[in-house]
């Protein structure tokens, strides 16, 4: 594999787990302000 292709790999994992805590944040935000 080359290098580009594990950094790329990578981006995509960060870029997928902020977004994962992007939406739980607003999911609790949600059941709290309910």
């Amino acid at each position: 594999m080359r290098k580009g292709a594990i950094l790329s790999d990578h981006r995509c994992r960060v870029i997928i787990a902020s977004f994962y805590r992007l939406s739980v944040k607003l999911q609790s935000r949600r059941k709290t302000s309910t």
